[in-house]
């Protein structure tokens, strides 16, 4: 007897599942026709993006304090004896959590290099945020000719390019995929089935188990492809500018979730794009994650971690500027 309720409860389960996949299934493809379903999709087209995008640009650069909830970009660097510039890109590690200006990457690199750094990286977002900008016409309003292109990069970048699915078109005043509403003064994710019994546990178990698979084995595809769009934008616009990709290699559960993402046979297929490639590792032979972070709550790269990884990092770009 128990068997067969066991029995009951699985087909059960299972049907609930195939009602749930196939109502997500039409509702994704009403409106994106021409992308895949299970393949996660690029947040690069989302409306809460796109919304993020200009609040920065109505606000401005980031001024007073060290409150990322403002969600500015930080103020550029200048240097008024050289007319080259440097435009960093990446997310909390880039940006600089936690970190006063004087303290941060970009700020060090502006100093060593006698350059003006545009750091164009906020807190949580990855490569498409990075294409995103790359892809707006006043985005080169502003900037210098820059001589480096620096992405600094975290295996975490690619669960931002996959965690969720975006389509394309969104209209918050229509029932699309996903709905967006005000929630605490922030735009906030909402499927039209959230409501529904078992919902949450298909939207929050499941197709982040999916997301994960479909990172796992497209991860460094997808993450290529929004670099190698990147290049294009900005070889469109300036000449023999140096894309780097700075590897910053963290043993943090919160940040590592993808180690072998940029394994040497990757890294080869980066060099063949045009990209430099840099590895933390390769400059400090040492895990920056043993001494080098603020606390065992959130292991962002301090001052201290710049102050080892700039200047070694500007002696390997010169290096790489001798040998071409």
């Amino acid at each position: 007897m128990s068997k067969q309720i066991f029995k009951i409860i699985i087909i059960n389960i299972l049907l609930i599942f195939l009602v749930f996949l196939s109502l997500d299934y039409k509702l994704y493809k009403k409106d994106n026709n021409n992308l895949p379903f299970i393949h996660m999709v690029s947040s690069l087209n989302s409306k809460e993006f796109k919304d993020h995008y200009k609040k920065i640009i109505n606000n401005g650069y980031y001024q007073l304090g060290n409150d990322q909830s403002s969600f500015m970009f930080r103020r550029p660097v200048k240097y008024k004896n050289n007319n080259k510039s440097i435009i960093i890109f990446g997310g909390s590690f880039a940006w600089g959590a936690r970190l006063d200006e004087h303290q941060t990457f970009h700020y060090k690199i502006s100093k060593l290099m006698k350059r003006t750094v545009y750091n164009r990286a906020i807190s949580a977002w990855g490569t498409q945020h990075m294409l995103y900008q790359l892809l707006q016409k006043d985005f080169y309003n502003t900037i210098s000719e820059p001589e480096y292109i620096i992405y600094v990069f975290i295996s975490n970048h690619i669960d931002r390019i996959f965690k969720y699915r975006f389509i394309n078109m969104m209209d918050k005043d229509n029932y699309n995929y996903l709905k967006y509403n005000n929630f605490k003064d922030s735009l906030k994710e909402e499927h039209r089935l959230q409501h529904i019994p078992y919902w949450r546990f298909y939207n929050e178990v499941i197709l982040p188990f999916i997301a994960r698979k479909s990172a796992e084995k497209h991860g460094f595809e997808f993450l290529e492809k929004h670099l190698i769009e990147s290049k294009r934008a900005v070889d469109s616009h300036y000449k023999n500018v140096k894309f780097v990709i700075l590897d910053y290699e963290t043993e943090s559960k919160c940040f590592n979730n993808y180690g072998d993402i940029l394994n040497e046979e990757n890294v080869k297929k980066l060099r063949n794009d045009g990209f430099i490639v840099i590895k933390t590792s390769d400059l400090t032979n040492i895990k920056l994650d043993e001494k080098y972070y603020l606390d065992k709550k959130d292991e962002h790269p301090n001052e201290k971690a710049w102050d080892l990884i700039t200047p070694l990092l500007v002696r390997k770009l010169k290096e790489i500027e001798k040998g071409n």
